[in-house]
């Protein structure tokens, strides 16, 4: 009889802790399901941030590239969970931090024509030091604000749910060696493989790349390329740069003569390549110039491109030096580098750099001010242009832009 009584009690206890185990597992799945919410929107606010001209072209992006961009994301998240171990506190500070990233990336590509990547952040001094110059309007970033709101009531709806992380060690230790299984799993596959999922690159304007990778997808690649950037050639030494001997001489020229550098990619001598026969002489005028020193410049063979030729050029640094399929002006702080414009301004000279296309191409307008250019015009600052097959503006009519800006600045 006894024995019963004791039975019939293990029985009602055993459902019991059935019962709240169940319960448990409900509220860890109603918390990952309002997680995954979350990471949702901070995808969308981030890509909104990005200056999508609409919700639905979001859903342009591939879904590969989805996919690593929530990987990525949940990265972010699950370090914070590994530090602070909570649920919604967790949610809330990812919140905020996406909140933050997301109206500074909006603002940095309103004021400056570029996303906020990891070398915007050498300049975070600077950027703090002219905030004061610019006008901010909050409903610019209605969007990111109501998401942001939206974010904050699901934290809080996992608050009251009430479900806590378990404090064991033996759970600790298990938890946070996944976790960081995962970080790794993500970033190796995703990264740093030899065959990365993400395989895109931020090449010569950041809008094809971020609109078809993502945001975070592309910060990230960008910092792993940073990381990654110059390759050391095989016996190296630095001891050896002292040991090249460079011939000097005493004689300094007083003359200070005009320059002007031009990079045209669509100039090419033929006869170089083939025997071509014209009823009129080709180039006369330029094979007839006096008190002229000729030569030729090898195109970069690295990945070619017009960003590659214009570096070289106007850094001497080859390419060859650095990983494949870098855009130098998206990855390379250009910051007080040596260049021509550094040099030419030693000897006292008024610096100006142009092009004829649009400023956030290749970076151009924070490259061309970071090396020092007293002047940069770009696209707009040049005036009747005349266009070649309804395209592209002529030599001439970019050439007689050059000779205006000469006369401008005479002395």
């Amino acid at each position: 009889m006894t024995y019963l009584v004791f039975n019939k009690k293990y029985n009602d206890h055993t459902e019991d802790v059935k019962e709240v185990s169940c319960g448990h597992v409900y509220k860890k799945f109603l918390v990952v399901v309002i997680v995954i919410m979350i990471l949702t929107l901070s995808w969308v606010q981030m890509e909104l941030s990005s200056v999508f001209s609409s919700w639905k072209q979001l859903l342009e992006i591939n879904i590969q590239y989805i996919i690593i961009n929530f990987m990525t994301y949940f990265v972010i998240y699950l370090l914070l969970l590994l530090l602070i171990n909570s649920y919604w506190k967790s949610c809330i500070i990812y919140s905020v931090l996406m909140l933050l990233i997301s109206v500074v990336n909006y603002y940095t590509i309103k004021f400056r024509g570029t996303p906020l990547t990891i070398m915007e952040l050498k300049n975070f001094k600077t950027a703090l030091s002219v905030i004061g110059g610019y006008k901010f309007n909050i409903r610019e970033v209605g969007n990111l604000l109501f998401i942001f709101f939206l974010e904050v009531l699901l934290c809080f709806v996992i608050k009251q749910i009430s479900c806590k992380l378990s404090k064991k060690i033996k759970n600790v230790i298990i938890r946070n060696i996944c976790i960081c299984f995962y970080i790794f799993f993500v970033f190796y596959k995703c990264y740093f493989s030899s065959n990365p999922l993400m395989a895109g690159t931020v090449g010569w304007t950041w809008q094809e790349s971020y609109y078809e990778y993502g945001y975070l997808a592309c910060t990230v690649k960008s910092a792993v390329t940073l990381l990654n950037c110059f390759e050391k050639p095989d016996g190296y030494q630095k001891n050896s740069v002292n040991q090249i001997k460079i011939k000097k001489t005493n004689e300094l020229k007083s003359e200070s003569p005009d320059i002007i550098l031009i990079l045209n990619e669509t100039f090419y001598d033929l006869s170089l390549i083939s025997n071509i026969k014209t009823d009129k002489p080709y180039l006369e005028n330029i094979n007839n110039l006096k008190n002229t020193i000729k030569g030729y410049a090898v195109v970069p063979a690295v990945g070619g491109g017009t960003n590659n030729s214009e570096y070289e050029l106007l850094t001497s640094n080859s390419l060859h030096l650095m990983m494949p399929d870098i855009t130098p002006f998206n990855v390379i702080d250009m910051n007080g580098a040596n260049s021509v414009v550094s040099h030419l301004k030693q000897l006292g000279y008024h610096t100006v750099g142009s092009h004829s296309y649009l400023a956030y191409v290749y970076n151009r307008f924070k490259a061309y001010n970071n090396m020092g250019f007293d002047a940069v015009h770009f696209d707009t600052d040049f005036i009747d242009k005349v266009y070649y097959g309804n395209r592209w503006a002529t030599d001439e009519s970019l050439y007689n832009n050059l000779l205006l800006w000469l006369d401008q600045n005479t002395g």
